[in-house]
């Protein structure tokens, strides 16, 4: 019980941070995939389907919308790709038969956001054999907005 209490408390001092913050985001221009498969962004599912993903760098924030428009904030850490893309790309690790996100990175640029890992990757990835499989999936410039 205390651990689900702790659990309610980060939650609302990372929302109500989040709130006091919103008007210092600086999100990049937005990338539009069609994402073929089920895939797992920290703990939560998503189905397969078109995503519109936007970056902030200087908050560490990925920020993930559906196609019924419903946005989700996830938390980051900087990362550089090893080359410049023209396209956005959204990649994702391959464990057993499900796919994570684990980075996202924009069109004409090396700088992008790597997402932290759940549980359930975690746990996977303990016992997975083998390099992990990496699956790049690109992203069409959108003249969608997050907000």
């Amino acid at each position: 019980m205390p651990k689900k209490l702790f659990k309610i408390a980060a939650s609302l001092i990372v929302l109500g941070s989040l709130a006091v913050a919103q008007t210092s985001f600086s999100f990049t221009k937005a990338a539009r995939a069609n994402i073929p498969f089920s895939f797992t962004v920290g703990d939560q599912v998503f189905p397969a389907g078109v995503y519109v993903a936007q970056l902030d760098r200087q908050n560490h924030i990925v920020l993930l919308r559906d196609q019924d428009k419903k946005a989700r904030l996830f938390l980051a850490n900087n990362d550089d790709a090893k080359q410049i893309s023209r396209n956005s790309q959204l990649i994702f690790r391959h464990l057993g038969d499900r796919f994570f996100l684990t980075a996202v990175f924009m069109g004409g640029s090396s700088e992008g956001e790597r997402l932290l890992p759940g549980k359930v990757e975690n746990e996977l990835a303990r016992h997975e054999s083998g390099p992990a499989k990496i699956l790049a999936v690109q992203a069409q410039a959108s003249a969608d907005s997050a907000f």
